[in-house]
C-alpha cells in the first residue's frame, strides 16, 4: 500500500446522460410566445404598409392622380407645340403628330390632340396604346366632347378639366391653350381610369384592414396572455421556492391562468403524497431502526453469551477437577483452579467492561496534543511485544506534522490512545514474524489521517461485512470488541474509521478526524 493511501471513495464530475439534448435545450415557452409575438408584430406592420400602398390605388385616388397627369401632359405638349412653330412647320400635321408623340411618350395610358378655332381636331396620337403602333385616329365617341371642352377653353382662354364617370371607366379630359396674347391652338389629354379595378383594389384594401386589425388583435390578445402567464408562472416560482413556514409542504395558490391553476393542483397533490410518503417512510424507518436495534441485541447477547461460556466452562472444569482429585493432589489442583478462576474472572471483567463503554454514551475531553511527541509514545508501549513476536513498529508522521514546531490538534489523548492501541494490538496480532506494522500521521485538508497498516494476510471476505459490529472478530480467542470500540471514539470525535485491504496482502485501518488547530 502506498503511504499516501486514502480509503475515501473518490466521486468524479457527474456528466449527462445525453449531452446533445442539453446543448440544444434552452428556448423557454415564454420565448417561444415572445418570438410568435415579434412575428405577429412583423405581419401587422407588413400589412399596414401593404393597405396604405393599395389605399393610394383606389378609384377617388386614381381620378386625382390622372387630373394632375393630363394636367401635365397638355401643358408638355402645348410647349413642344410652340417650339415646332418657331421652326416654321407648325401647321404641318407630320410635326405636330410629332410634337405629341415627344409630349405623350412617357405618359402611360394618355392620348391626345391639338384643336384649331375652325378646323377642330388638327392632330392627334396615342404613343402608349397596346396595339401593333401608334394610334392615330381620333376616337369619335370623345369627339364632340373633346371640341367642346377645347372651345370652352380657348373662349376662357385657360385650363379647363372635364371628369365624366362611367360604370366600368372614368373619363377624365384636359384642354389647355397656348401661351400666345391670341391663342390660335387648344391642346387636349384624355386618360381613362378603370373603376371596375379600383374598387376591386377598395373592397381587397377593406379586407386587408379587416386582416390588419385581426392581426393586431390576436397580438394584443397575444401580449396579453403573455402578461398574465407571465404573472403566473412567478406565482408558482415564488410559491415553490419561498413555501409558508407553517405548511408541511409547498402551497401554490391559484394564479387565474387554468392550465397553470391545473399544474399548481398537481403540485400541492404531489406535495402532500410527498408528506404522506415522508412520514410513511419516517414510520417505516423508525421501525427498520428498531428491527435493527432488536437484532443488534440478539447478536449482541448471542456473542456475550458466547463470550462468558468458555471462561464459565474453564472455571466449572478447573474446580470439578480440584474436586474430585486424591487427597495427595487436592490442594495442587485447588490452587490451579483459583488461578484459572482469577484468569477467567478478569477476562469477563474487560469484556464487560468493554460492553459497558460501547453501550454508555461516549463523551471525548478534547485538548491540544503534539503529535510529533504523542503518537511515537503510543507506539512504544507495544515496542516490547513487537519485539517478541519479531515484528518491526514505525512510526510515520507527514507534513504538516513532521516536525518539532507541528501544529497542536484537539483530541481526547485518553480515548484515542485506546482506540490506537486497539488497532495496534490487533495489527500486532495478524502479522506474522518477519512482519512490518506502520503507524502513521497525514492530513488532508481539513482532516487528520492516524492509520495502523500491517502486511499480515488481511481481513477475511465473509468479516467485511460485520467489520465494526461487536462481538465480530476472525482471530481465536478474540471477543470481537476492539474495532467497535475505536469505531464509537472515532465517531464520538466526529469523525470515522475505515478499512482498506493492502496489495499483495495486509490491511490498513485509518481513524479519520476532523482537524483544527488549538
Amino acid at each position: 500500500m502506498a503511504d499516501s493511501f486514502d480509503p475515501r471513495p473518490r466521486v468524479g464530475p457527474v456528466m449527462p446522460r445525453w449531452p446533445w439534448l442539453h446543448r440544444r435545450a434552452g428556448l423557454s415557452l415564454g420565448q417561444g410566445l415572445a418570438m410568435l409575438w415579434v412575428s405577429i408584430a412583423v405581419v401587422a406592420l407588413t400589412l399596414a404598409w401593404t393597405v396604405w400602398s393599395l389605399s393610394r390605388q383606389g378609384a377617388e385616388a386614381l381620378v386625382r392622380t390622372a387630373v394632375v397627369r393630363v394636367g401635365a401632359a397638355c401643358a408638355e405638349m402645348v410647349a413642344a407645340q410652340a417650339r415646332a412653330a418657331q421652326l416654321s412647320v407648325a401647321d404641318a400635321p407630320a410635326a405636330m403628330e410629332a410634337a405629341i408623340d415627344l409630349a405623350l411618350r412617357d405618359m402611360p395610358g394618355v392620348e391626345g390632340g391639338l384643336w384649331q378655332r375652325g378646323r377642330g381636331v388638327v392632330a392627334y396620337a396615342f404613343p402608349t396604346y397596346d396595339g401593333s403602333g401608334i394610334k392615330r385616329d381620333v376616337p369619335e365617341a370623345e369627339r364632340e366632347r373633346i371640341e367642346a371642352l377645347a372651345a370652352r377653353a380657348h373662349a376662357a382662354a385657360q385650363a379647363l378639366t372635364e371628369v365624366r364617370p362611367g360604370l366600368r371607366e372614368t373619363v377624365v379630359l384636359h384642354a389647355c391653350p397656348d401661351q400666345a396674347p391670341q391663342p390660335t391652338m387648344v391642346g387636349w389629354t384624355l386618360k381613362r381610369v378603370p373603376t371596375v379595378a379600383a374598387e376591386a383594389l377598395e373592397h381587397l384594401t377593406f379586407a386587408l384592414g379587416l386582416l390588419l386589425g385581426f392581426v393586431v388583435l390576436s397580438g394584443g390578445w397575444l401580449g396579453w396572455t403573455l402578461t398574465r402567464w407571465g404573472r403566473g408562472l412567478q406565482t408558482l416560482e415564488r410559491a415553490l421556492s419561498t413555501p409558508p413556514p407553517a405548511a408541511p409542504q409547498p402551497w401554490v395558490p391559484p394564479t387565474g391562468v387554468p392550465e397553470l391553476d391545473r399544474l399548481g393542483a398537481a403540485l400541492n397533490d404531489h406535495a402532500v403524497r410527498a408528506q404522506r410518503a415522508r412520514e410513511q417512510a419516517e414510520r417505516l424507518s423508525a421501525e427498520l431502526a428498531q428491527a435493527a436495534r432488536l437484532a443488534a441485541l440478539g447478536r449482541l447477547s448471542a456473542g456475550l453469551a458466547h463470550e462468558i461460556r468458555n471462561p464459565l466452562a474453564t472455571i466449572r472444569l478447573k474446580a470439578e477437577n480440584a474436586l474430585s482429585a486424591p487427597a495427595p493432589l487436592e490442594r495442587e489442583r485447588a490452587r490451579g483452579a483459583l488461578q484459572a478462576v482469577l484468569e477467567q474472572s478478569a477476562r469477563i471483567a474487560s469484556l464487560v467492561d468493554s460492553l459497558l463503554t460501547l453501550t454508555q454514551p461516549f463523551r471525548v475531553q478534547p485538548e491540544p496534543v503534539v503529535l510529533h511527541d504523542w503518537l511515537p509514545a503510543q507506539l512504544h508501549r507495544h515496542a516490547e511485544a513487537a519485539q517478541q513476536r519479531g515484528v518491526s513498529l514505525t512510526c510515520r508522521l507527514e507534513p504538516p506534522w513532521d516536525g518539532a514546531s507541528a501544529p497542536p490538534v484537539c483530541i481526547d489523548p485518553a480515548a484515542l490512545s485506546r482506540a490506537l492501541d486497539n488497532l495496534l494490538l490487533n495489527a500486532l496480532a495478524h502479522t506474522p514474524a518477519g512482519g512490518h506494522v506502520v503507524l502513521q500521521a497525514r492530513g488532508e485538508s481539513a482532516w487528520l489521517h492516524l492509520c495502523v497498516r500491517d502486511d499480515g494476510p488481511g481481513v477475511p471476505a465473509d468479516l467485511l461485512p460485520h467489520l465494526f459490529e461487536p462481538f465480530a472478530t476472525g482471530r481465536a480467542g478474540g471477543t470481537g470488541l476492539g474495532l467497535a470500540l475505536v469505531r464509537e471514539i472515532a465517531q464520538a470525535h466526529g469523525g470515522r474509521v475505515t478499512h482498506q485491504p493492502v496489495q499483495p496482502h495486509g490491511a490498513c485501518f485509518c481513524i479519520e478526524l476532523p482537524w483544527r488547530a488549538s
